[in-house]
């Protein structure tokens, strides 16, 4: 699981929180816990996850678009972003080991992420006019 809001249901309303948490589930455990292992560069809500792999076949997570908060605008402001993170990930749910930030040719909120079979991810759709694009993970 990476990043996410939070907005209060049994609790005063307030302004929804952008997290940069992300977790890991180690189901290789007996507890099956659920653990953070890191934190994203910046906070994201209504981005995609994918799991793709690097050129030694390492497993990476792929985090692109979304929202972040805009504090400048006001309370309960968002703004699309135009980048993604590319995160190198333990097999053994310890810690993200690295991450990089990646700019993105469009906007993209509320999109989808499609892996294709050549290991690129393909970007289209969601609530901004922008192009599809295409990612390929193995730089």
């Amino acid at each position: 699981m990476v990043g996410g809001t939070y907005e209060p249901m049994f609790e005063a309303p307030g302004e929804p929180r952008v997290f940069p948490d992300i977790y890991c589930l180690d189901v290789q455990r007996p507890t099956a816990e659920l653990r953070r292992v890191g934190f994203l560069r910046k906070p994201r809500t209504e981005h995609t996850t994918t799991l793709v792999r690097g050129p030694l076949g390492e497993p990476r997570l792929f985090v692109a678009g979304g929202e972040t908060t805009a504090a400048a605008d006001g309370p309960g402001a968002k703004q699309a972003e135009q980048s993604a993170e590319l995160l190198v990930v333990a097999c053994t749910c310890e810690s993200v080991a690295r991450s990089k930030t990646i700019s993105l040719q469009g906007l993209h909120v509320l999109h989808s992420a499609t892996l294709l079979p050549d290991g690129t991810v393909l970007l289209a759709g969601g609530v901004v006019a922008s192009p599809p694009e295409r990612f390929n993970p193995a730089f």
